[in-house]
């Protein structure tokens, strides 16, 4: 078999043609690195280990660009590859990409419970859903989560003061707010320590 040309695309790719019939595309340091020019000739061997080669590529390409944008935890990149490659590719990236330090779930995970508990109050139970819906190990998880009434409490204020401190004075008020905070996954005893100093005399 032979190169028998190569062709710029509109996106700055390079299409190859062996014995006369298009095969895939490429990209330019590919070209380069595997010497490919018309005339060159290959086997079935190269041609499988080149198209591997782009393949791993793009897939590279696609997770830095993700990764640019904001930081994933190891499975949510996997998940999110996945759809455009073949799954084991993803994970072996992945995991090259995570012992290069480009991702650290534990960092990742604390950053997200940081953020789910101090800026939106969420419960630690709510905290683990979405840490849960992520992908993260569950070990990690119940470690990051450790419980903590106080801090729960005070979410729980937070919350209050921030969603549903004029409700507490309707009519009915209380009950819809400690249905509310029951919801964001507050255990009672937190919600009924929290609105203590909100309301006179707890229902």
């Amino acid at each position: 078999m032979v190169i028998t040309d190569i062709t710029v695309t509109k996106r700055g790719r390079y299409s190859l043609f062996v014995d006369g019939d298009f095969l895939f595309s490429v990209d330019g340091q590919t070209v380069l690195e595997y010497g490919l020019k018309k005339g060159l000739e290959v086997d079935c061997g190269f041609l499988d280990e080149l198209q591997s080669a782009c393949l791993e590529k793009k897939a590279r390409d696609k997770a830095m660009d993700l990764l640019s944008r904001r930081p994933y935890g190891e499975r949510e990149l996997i998940d999110r590859l996945a759809k455009d490659f073949p799954r084991p590719l993803c994970a072996a990236l992945c995991a090259t990409l995570r012992d290069a330090g480009l991702i650290d779930d534990r960092a990742f995970a604390g950053q997200l419970c940081e953020e789910y508990g101090q800026l939106r109050g969420y419960s630690a139970r709510r905290i683990k859903q979405e840490l849960y819906k992520r992908g993260f190990d569950r070990e990690l998880i119940e470690e990051l989560c450790a419980p903590d009434e106080e801090e729960e409490v005070a979410r729980a204020r937070r919350l209050i003061e921030k969603s549903y401190l004029r409700k507490l004075g309707m009519e009915g008020g209380p009950d819809k707010v400690r249905a509310a905070l029951s919801r964001q996954g507050f255990s009672y005893g937190t919600i009924r320590e929290a609105m203590r100093e909100y309301i006179t005399e707890e229902d």
